[in-house]
Protein backbone atom coordinates (compact mmCIF):
# COMPACT_ATOMS: atom_id res chain seq x y z
CA UNK A 1 0.00 0.00 0.00
CA UNK A 2 1.38 3.39 -1.03
CA UNK A 3 2.15 5.72 1.86
CA UNK A 4 0.18 8.90 2.39
CA UNK A 5 1.27 11.72 0.10
CA UNK A 6 2.88 9.42 -2.48
CA UNK A 7 0.50 10.47 -5.27
CA UNK A 8 1.35 14.11 -4.59
CA UNK A 9 5.08 13.38 -4.83
CA UNK A 10 4.59 11.63 -8.18
CA UNK A 11 2.54 14.56 -9.46
CA UNK A 12 5.26 17.07 -8.53
CA UNK A 13 7.87 14.80 -10.11
CA UNK A 14 5.84 14.84 -13.32
CA UNK A 15 5.52 18.66 -13.29
CA UNK A 16 9.24 19.10 -12.67
CA UNK A 17 10.17 16.61 -15.36
CA UNK A 18 8.20 18.59 -17.93
CA UNK A 19 10.46 21.64 -17.51
CA UNK A 20 13.84 19.97 -16.94
CA UNK A 21 16.59 20.00 -19.59
CA UNK A 22 16.94 16.77 -21.55
CA UNK A 23 20.20 15.77 -19.86
CA UNK A 24 18.73 16.04 -16.35
CA UNK A 25 17.48 13.02 -14.41
CA UNK A 26 14.70 12.93 -11.83
CA UNK A 27 13.79 10.18 -9.38
CA UNK A 28 11.06 9.79 -6.79
CA UNK A 29 12.05 8.68 -4.28
CA UNK A 30 15.73 9.57 -4.52
CA UNK A 31 18.63 8.52 -2.34
CA UNK A 32 21.69 10.44 -1.18
CA UNK A 33 24.60 9.46 1.04
CA UNK A 34 24.55 10.90 4.57
CA UNK A 35 27.91 12.56 5.19
CA UNK A 36 27.83 11.65 8.89
CA UNK A 37 26.53 8.08 8.94
CA UNK A 38 27.52 7.18 5.35
CA UNK A 39 24.10 5.55 4.98
CA UNK A 40 21.66 6.26 2.13
CA UNK A 41 18.92 8.77 3.00
CA UNK A 42 15.64 8.90 1.13
CA UNK A 43 14.31 12.17 -0.25
CA UNK A 44 10.93 12.70 -1.91
CA UNK A 45 12.39 13.84 -5.25
CA UNK A 46 15.98 14.07 -6.45
CA UNK A 47 17.02 16.01 -9.56
CA UNK A 48 20.54 15.65 -10.96
CA UNK A 49 22.30 17.19 -13.95
CA UNK A 50 25.79 18.11 -15.05
CA UNK A 51 26.95 21.72 -15.12
CA UNK A 52 30.36 21.63 -16.70
CA UNK A 53 32.24 18.98 -14.72
CA UNK A 54 30.07 19.41 -11.59
CA UNK A 55 27.08 17.27 -10.68
CA UNK A 56 24.22 19.49 -9.52
CA UNK A 57 21.78 17.88 -7.08
CA UNK A 58 18.42 19.34 -6.11
CA UNK A 59 16.17 17.89 -3.40
CA UNK A 60 12.41 18.45 -3.36
CA UNK A 61 10.39 17.62 -0.26
CA UNK A 62 6.59 17.46 -0.60
CA UNK A 63 3.71 17.71 1.84
CA UNK A 64 0.09 17.12 0.84
CA UNK A 65 -1.84 18.62 3.75
CA UNK A 66 -4.91 20.84 3.97
CA UNK A 67 -3.41 22.94 6.76
CA UNK A 68 -0.94 25.79 6.26
CA UNK A 69 2.66 24.66 6.71
CA UNK A 70 4.51 26.34 9.56
CA UNK A 71 8.10 26.68 10.73
CA UNK A 72 8.21 23.11 12.05
CA UNK A 73 8.24 21.44 8.63
CA UNK A 74 10.88 23.85 7.30
CA UNK A 75 13.10 23.07 10.29
CA UNK A 76 12.59 19.34 9.74
CA UNK A 77 13.65 19.68 6.11
CA UNK A 78 16.71 21.73 7.10
CA UNK A 79 17.75 19.12 9.65
CA UNK A 80 17.24 16.32 7.13
CA UNK A 81 19.24 17.86 4.28
CA UNK A 82 21.92 19.48 6.42
CA UNK A 83 24.01 16.29 6.29
CA UNK A 84 23.35 15.76 2.58
CA UNK A 85 25.57 17.57 0.14
CA UNK A 86 23.05 19.23 -2.19
CA UNK A 87 23.00 22.47 -4.13
CA UNK A 88 19.35 23.40 -3.70
CA UNK A 89 16.35 22.41 -1.57
CA UNK A 90 12.70 23.02 -2.49
CA UNK A 91 9.68 22.58 -0.21
CA UNK A 92 6.38 22.01 -2.02
CA UNK A 93 3.06 22.28 -0.20
CA UNK A 94 -0.47 21.54 -1.43
CA UNK A 95 -1.76 24.31 0.81
CA UNK A 96 0.41 27.31 1.76
CA UNK A 97 3.12 28.52 4.13
CA UNK A 98 2.89 30.80 7.15
CA UNK A 99 4.90 34.02 7.04
CA UNK A 100 7.39 32.73 9.67
CA UNK A 101 7.81 29.52 7.64
CA UNK A 102 8.69 31.54 4.54
CA UNK A 103 11.12 33.66 6.55
CA UNK A 104 12.76 30.57 8.01
CA UNK A 105 12.95 28.96 4.57
CA UNK A 106 14.58 32.09 3.15
CA UNK A 107 17.12 32.06 5.99
CA UNK A 108 17.99 28.41 5.32
CA UNK A 109 18.06 28.89 1.54
CA UNK A 110 15.02 26.64 1.00
CA UNK A 111 12.74 27.63 -1.88
CA UNK A 112 8.99 27.33 -1.19
CA UNK A 113 6.45 26.34 -3.82
CA UNK A 114 2.70 25.74 -3.78
CA UNK A 115 0.52 23.39 -5.81
CA UNK A 116 -3.07 24.55 -5.42
CA UNK A 117 -6.39 24.26 -7.19
CA UNK A 118 -7.49 27.54 -8.79
CA UNK A 119 -10.61 28.94 -10.40
CA UNK A 120 -10.94 28.02 -14.08
CA UNK A 121 -11.87 31.62 -14.92
CA UNK A 122 -8.34 32.71 -14.00
CA UNK A 123 -6.83 30.84 -16.94
CA UNK A 124 -9.70 31.16 -19.41
CA UNK A 125 -7.64 33.60 -21.45
CA UNK A 126 -5.15 30.94 -22.48
CA UNK A 127 -7.19 27.72 -22.17
CA UNK A 128 -10.70 27.82 -23.62
CA UNK A 129 -11.39 24.11 -24.05
CA UNK A 130 -14.10 23.45 -21.48
CA UNK A 131 -14.79 19.97 -22.84
CA UNK A 132 -12.83 17.39 -24.76
CA UNK A 133 -14.52 14.85 -27.00
CA UNK A 134 -13.57 11.32 -26.11
CA UNK A 135 -13.99 8.51 -28.64
CA UNK A 136 -13.90 4.95 -27.30
CA UNK A 137 -14.20 1.67 -29.15
CA UNK A 138 -16.74 -0.77 -27.77
CA UNK A 139 -17.47 -4.34 -28.75
CA UNK A 140 -19.95 -7.00 -27.75
CA UNK A 141 -19.24 -10.64 -28.53
CA UNK A 142 -22.37 -12.19 -30.03
CA UNK A 143 -20.98 -15.66 -30.66
CA UNK A 144 -17.68 -17.51 -30.60
CA UNK A 145 -16.49 -20.82 -31.98
CA UNK A 146 -13.32 -22.66 -31.02
CA UNK A 147 -11.54 -25.17 -33.24
CA UNK A 148 -8.93 -27.52 -31.79
CA UNK A 149 -6.09 -29.66 -33.09
CA UNK A 150 -8.11 -32.82 -32.46
CA UNK A 151 -11.25 -31.66 -34.26
CA UNK A 152 -13.41 -31.75 -31.14
CA UNK A 153 -16.59 -29.65 -31.08
CA UNK A 154 -16.68 -27.25 -28.10
CA UNK A 155 -19.94 -25.46 -28.84
CA UNK A 156 -21.80 -27.11 -25.99
CA UNK A 157 -18.89 -26.30 -23.67
CA UNK A 158 -18.99 -22.63 -24.78
CA UNK A 159 -22.75 -22.39 -24.29
CA UNK A 160 -22.16 -22.57 -20.53
CA UNK A 161 -19.59 -19.77 -20.58
CA UNK A 162 -19.91 -16.01 -20.44
CA UNK A 163 -17.59 -13.73 -22.40
CA UNK A 164 -15.95 -12.62 -19.13
CA UNK A 165 -15.38 -16.15 -17.78
CA UNK A 166 -11.67 -17.01 -17.70
CA UNK A 167 -11.14 -20.54 -19.00
CA UNK A 168 -8.57 -20.29 -21.81
CA UNK A 169 -4.92 -20.90 -20.89
CA UNK A 170 -1.90 -19.51 -22.72
CA UNK A 171 0.85 -22.09 -23.20
CA UNK A 172 3.76 -19.64 -22.85
CA UNK A 173 2.97 -18.55 -19.28
CA UNK A 174 -0.20 -20.48 -18.29
CA UNK A 175 -2.14 -17.25 -17.75
CA UNK A 176 -5.90 -17.62 -17.99
CA UNK A 177 -7.99 -15.48 -20.33
CA UNK A 178 -11.64 -14.88 -21.16
CA UNK A 179 -13.06 -14.48 -24.66
CA UNK A 180 -13.31 -10.74 -23.97
CA UNK A 181 -9.62 -10.66 -22.99
CA UNK A 182 -8.57 -12.36 -26.23
CA UNK A 183 -10.77 -10.17 -28.40
CA UNK A 184 -9.52 -7.03 -26.63
CA UNK A 185 -5.97 -8.03 -27.55
CA UNK A 186 -6.74 -7.83 -31.28
CA UNK A 187 -9.06 -4.79 -31.37
CA UNK A 188 -6.16 -2.55 -32.36
CA UNK A 189 -5.77 -4.51 -35.60
CA UNK A 190 -9.39 -4.09 -36.66
CA UNK A 191 -9.51 -1.43 -39.40
CA UNK A 192 -13.29 -1.00 -39.30
CA UNK A 193 -13.16 1.35 -36.30
CA UNK A 194 -12.08 4.25 -38.51
CA UNK A 195 -15.15 3.92 -40.76
CA UNK A 196 -17.71 3.85 -37.94
CA UNK A 197 -19.80 6.92 -37.21
CA UNK A 198 -19.72 7.74 -33.47
CA UNK A 199 -22.89 6.85 -31.55
CA UNK A 200 -24.42 5.16 -34.60
CA UNK A 201 -25.77 1.61 -34.74
CA UNK A 202 -23.16 -1.16 -34.32
CA UNK A 203 -21.41 -2.97 -37.14
CA UNK A 204 -21.55 -6.75 -36.93
CA UNK A 205 -18.21 -8.26 -37.87
CA UNK A 206 -16.69 -11.74 -38.06
CA UNK A 207 -13.12 -11.91 -36.80
CA UNK A 208 -11.06 -15.08 -37.27
CA UNK A 209 -7.93 -15.73 -35.21
CA UNK A 210 -5.63 -18.52 -36.39
CA UNK A 211 -3.00 -20.10 -34.17
CA UNK A 212 -0.59 -22.03 -36.36
CA UNK A 213 2.40 -22.26 -34.01
CA UNK A 214 1.87 -25.14 -31.52
CA UNK A 215 4.35 -23.56 -29.09
CA UNK A 216 2.55 -20.21 -28.95
CA UNK A 217 -1.16 -20.79 -28.71
CA UNK A 218 -4.03 -21.12 -26.29
CA UNK A 219 -5.31 -24.34 -24.77
CA UNK A 220 -8.49 -25.55 -23.15
CA UNK A 221 -8.41 -27.72 -20.08
CA UNK A 222 -11.46 -29.95 -20.41
CA UNK A 223 -12.14 -33.04 -18.29
CA UNK A 224 -8.50 -33.23 -17.24
CA UNK A 225 -7.21 -33.01 -20.83
CA UNK A 226 -5.35 -30.15 -22.50
CA UNK A 227 -6.61 -29.35 -25.99
CA UNK A 228 -4.71 -26.98 -28.27
CA UNK A 229 -6.75 -24.22 -29.92
CA UNK A 230 -6.04 -23.74 -33.64
CA UNK A 231 -8.71 -21.16 -34.45
CA UNK A 232 -11.22 -18.88 -32.71
CA UNK A 233 -14.02 -17.33 -34.75
CA UNK A 234 -15.73 -14.32 -33.19
CA UNK A 235 -18.95 -12.66 -34.24
CA UNK A 236 -18.99 -9.25 -32.57
CA UNK A 237 -20.81 -5.94 -32.74
CA UNK A 238 -18.43 -2.97 -33.06
CA UNK A 239 -19.39 0.53 -32.01
CA UNK A 240 -17.68 3.86 -31.44
CA UNK A 241 -19.00 5.92 -28.52
CA UNK A 242 -18.40 9.68 -28.34
CA UNK A 243 -18.92 11.76 -25.21
CA UNK A 244 -17.86 15.15 -23.94
CA UNK A 245 -15.70 15.18 -20.82
CA UNK A 246 -15.67 18.50 -18.90
CA UNK A 247 -12.76 19.97 -17.00
CA UNK A 248 -12.70 18.52 -13.49
CA UNK A 249 -9.84 20.52 -11.98
CA UNK A 250 -7.43 23.35 -12.73
CA UNK A 251 -4.34 23.85 -10.57
CA UNK A 252 -1.21 25.98 -10.50
CA UNK A 253 2.31 25.02 -9.51
CA UNK A 254 4.13 28.16 -8.49
CA UNK A 255 6.94 29.70 -6.52
CA UNK A 256 6.78 32.90 -4.53
CA UNK A 257 7.20 35.17 -7.53
CA UNK A 258 6.36 33.16 -10.63
CA UNK A 259 4.09 30.48 -12.00
CA UNK A 260 5.95 27.32 -13.02
CA UNK A 261 3.09 25.49 -14.71
CA UNK A 262 -0.65 24.99 -14.80
CA UNK A 263 -2.47 21.66 -14.81
CA UNK A 264 -5.85 21.01 -16.42
CA UNK A 265 -7.51 17.69 -15.57
CA UNK A 266 -10.33 15.79 -17.26
CA UNK A 267 -11.79 13.03 -15.10
CA UNK A 268 -13.26 10.02 -16.91
CA UNK A 269 -10.84 9.47 -19.77
CA UNK A 270 -9.68 5.84 -19.71
CA UNK A 271 -6.02 5.64 -20.70
CA UNK A 272 -4.76 2.20 -19.81
CA UNK A 273 -5.25 1.81 -16.06
CA UNK A 274 -5.57 5.57 -15.60
CA UNK A 275 -8.78 7.60 -15.49
CA UNK A 276 -7.64 11.22 -15.42
CA UNK A 277 -6.11 13.02 -18.41
CA UNK A 278 -3.69 15.79 -17.45
CA UNK A 279 -2.63 18.65 -19.69
CA UNK A 280 0.38 20.52 -18.30
CA UNK A 281 1.07 24.04 -19.55
CA UNK A 282 4.77 24.75 -19.23
CA UNK A 283 6.33 28.21 -18.70
CA UNK A 284 7.20 28.49 -22.43
CA UNK A 285 3.54 27.95 -23.37
CA UNK A 286 3.99 24.37 -24.58
CA UNK A 287 1.55 21.66 -23.51
CA UNK A 288 2.55 18.27 -22.11
CA UNK A 289 0.05 15.43 -21.82
CA UNK A 290 -0.01 12.66 -19.23
CA UNK A 291 -2.46 10.52 -17.27
CA UNK A 292 -2.89 9.46 -13.68
CA UNK A 293 -5.09 7.30 -11.49
CA UNK A 294 -7.70 8.78 -9.17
Amino acid sequence: MARKGRKFELLIEKLEKAVLPEDATIASPGFLRDRVTNEPREVDILIEYKLGTSLIQIVIECRDRSSTQDVTWIEQIHTKVNDLKVHKVIAVSSSSFTKPAKEKALFYGIETRIYAEIDYDLINAWWQVEHIKMLTNHFTIIAANIESDNGEDFQEFLNDKNADDKFINRTTDDKIFSLNDIFTGVTGKIKDWMSLVPNSKPLRKTIILNYTNPDDRFILKVNGDEVGITKITFVADLRVIAKEVPISKVASYSGDENSISHVIEYDGVPIGDNQILQLIRNPDGSISMSARKK
